[in-house]
């Protein structure tokens, strides 16, 4: 039986932060990913709708190939007390944002199923870790996204 289709915010990876934020990541990537942050693509999103961007990247290396399933990993950087801090990692071929949130914080969509391009892993806000934490394994058997 066919699934209803539903929508969800990709993730795009444009580039476009400020002089100061790129600064600010920088450090950060120096500091804790022992990268430079032109390693990366950038996409600004903001997961709990406070006006105030948190970051995915992507590292640039990484060029999704459908022939060969190639994951990428994928970092997301968010603010804590006036500094950055990193909260969640993911291997997948992309990443979406859900419109769907749990404690206030939007999900995250991993489509990481090494056999179907539209199956994904849910990952849902966990404040007593203080990252995302896997929910739901395939989009059988959630009913939206």
């Amino acid at each position: 039986m066919p699934q209803p289709a539903f929508s969800h915010e990709q993730v795009i990876f444009d580039n476009r932060i400020g002089g100061a934020t790129e600064l600010y990541l920088s450090e950060f990537t120096k500091k804790h990913l022992k990268k430079p942050l032109s390693d990366y693509d950038i996409a600004k999103i903001d997961l709990n709708g406070d006006f105030y961007d948190e970051y995915a990247l992507k590292p640039k290396n990484c060029k999704l190939d459908a022939r060969i399933k190639l994951f990428c990993t994928f970092i997301l950087i968010g603010e804590e007390k006036e500094k950055l801090i990193q909260l969640f990692v993911i291997s997948a071929k992309k990443i979406a944002i859900s419109t769907k949130k749990h404690n206030g914080i939007y999900d995250i969509l991993a489509f990481d199923s090494k056999k179907n391009d539209y199956d994904y892993g849910r990952y849902i806000w966990s404040p007593d870790k203080k990252t995302y934490i896997k929910k739901v394994d395939m989009t059988s058997v959630d009913n939206g996204i």
